[in-house]
């Protein structure tokens, strides 16, 4: 993770306070740049490296690691897109699950590192609700043709360190040169997939297409979205992104609908990563659109001409494994 101002801390703390919950033993370390915080909340950090003890699963406790960030200094810009790339380079890990501070987990992550996707590619990207134009430069950048594919959202990476060390680089120097690259990537939002099609790599991902959650509006069928909801390699949701929550005040249930493609799921035995048929007809039809006044949410819907039939809505609490969130969230220190 990266946590650099005291929201940030908040969101680690709470995400902790999740892991802590499955009796998660994975170590985790949390990296900020070394001029970013305050006194209050460099403390609040420190309570965080402390977080991790006591007795988790056979008795092992979960270690908390704080670390600065070196040879790099925090930007400018409204977000530290550069902290990332160089976060996964410093840690002490060689397999990484990255998790930015508004991904919440639904479960213990372990078993990601022993599915077959990841022993076969060592790269688990997480796909976005876009795809990039066949006029965006990022074909010209790669020099290949315009794929039928959803862009990267790098909220959540998964990433053996010896295995793609080249990726890392790349990954890096689109940070570093941001002003040429970051434009028509979004942030570093896809630029881990970008640096994957230069290299020629594979990589797996959820066997579902992410959905938008969120609250039930009046006079609103799909209700407000503001969060990412991302999908295991089995299409069971596992990570609840919220990251829009951040930006505005909402009403209770804070997770009441989700808003996802009829056709979301990949064929039997692929992932997000597949483009050969019928994975190229995934979401067909679908589009997000995000409404800033009042507040900023999404919302999805069909191209013109599409059947409405492509998009469908569920209520939260019809999956299992999404049920008590909430009320875990906020018992654990969320905050919105």
């Amino acid at each position: 993770m990266a946590a650099g101002d005291h929201n940030a801390v908040i969101r680690a703390k709470t995400s902790i306070n999740f892991l802590k919950s499955y009796n998660c033993t994975l170590p985790v370390e949390i990296f900020h740049f070394s001029s970013e915080l305050s006194g209050t909340d460099k403390a609040f950090l420190k309570d965080l490296s402390q977080l991790g003890d006591g007795e988790g699963a056979e008795g092992k406790g979960m270690k908390v690691t704080v670390r600065v960030v070196e040879g790099l200094e925090k930007g400018h810009g409204w977000k530290d897109f550069h902290i990332k790339g160089a976060a996964i380079q410093q840690t002490s890990f060689s397999e990484i699950l990255y998790l930015d501070t508004d991904s919440y987990l639904l479960r213990d992550p372990t078993y990601l590192f022993e599915g077959p996707q990841w022993t076969e590619t060592g790269l688990l990207l997480w796909p976005d609700y876009t795809k990039s134009h066949a006029t965006n430069p990022i074909w010209r950048l790669l020099g290949q043709k315009c794929r039928n594919e959803y862009e990267g959202e790098s909220g959540q990476i998964l990433i053996s360190r010896t295995r793609h060390q080249d990726l890392l680089w790349l990954v890096e120097y689109f940070a570093l040169h941001h002003e040429e690259y970051y434009g028509f990537m979004g942030g570093d939002r896809d630029s881990f997939r970008a640096a994957a099609l230069l290299l020629g790599k594979k990589w797996a991902g959820p066997g579902r297409l992410n959905a938008a959650a969120g609250v039930a509006l009046p006079n609103d069928p799909q209700g407000g979205g503001h969060t990412m909801l991302q999908a295991d390699p089995e299409g069971k949701w596992m990570f609840v992104h919220a990251n829009l929550i951040k930006h505005g005040s909402f009403p209770k249930p804070l997770w009441a609908k989700i808003h996802r493609a009829t056709n979301d799921k990949f064929a039997q035995g692929t992932t997000y990563g597949s483009i050969e048929p019928p994975n190229d007809g995934i979401g067909e039809g679908v589009k997000l659109h995000v409404f800033a006044d009042p507040k900023l949410v999404t919302e999805m819907s069909v191209f013109e001409g599409f059947d409405q039939g492509l998009v469908t809505v569920d209520d939260w609490d019809s999956y299992e494994e999404l049920k008590r969130f909430e009320e875990k969230w906020f018992a654990f220190g969320g905050v919105h």
